[in-house]
């Protein structure tokens, strides 16, 4: 009874797997990505901030809407991280909003804690 039901189960997983590998195309990368234990889901093509935009259509030197290896060196510090971050070589515009938005709150937070340094060392 065991084995019928666990062989059902398993063939339900795989032929959804196959449609939605077939549905989604370029776009597997980002929903692995979105469906990450930690992870934040993607904002919307209407959530990106323009300057966010723009900086992604600059670095997309071929239109193809994604940005490579080869694209992201123009950006060093995107250069840096390129592959722990776009684990399929390429990034979509999605993708690279919530890169833009990690980078911003990383800065933030550094220079937050200079701030609270340069205090500390004003008061000694």
């Amino acid at each position: 009874m065991k084995m019928p039901l666990i062989l059902a189960a398993s063939l339900s997983l795989v032929g959804s797997g196959a449609v939605f590998a077939a549905t989604n195309g370029g776009a597997q990368h980002a929903a692995a990505v979105q469906n990450a234990p930690d992870a934040k889901p993607a904002p919307a093509a209407s959530a990106i901030p323009a300057r966010v935009r723009a900086r992604f259509h600059k670095l997309d030197r071929n239109k193809d809407g994604y940005i490579d290896a080869k694209e992201a060196r123009h950006l060093r510090s995107l250069h840096r991280e390129f592959k722990h971050v776009a684990k399929s070589g390429k990034m979509n515009e999605a993708e690279f909003a919530v890169w833009e938005k990690h980078r911003m709150e990383r800065h933030t937070r550094m220079e937050k804690r200079e701030h609270v340094a340069a205090a500390k060392e004003k008061r000694s």
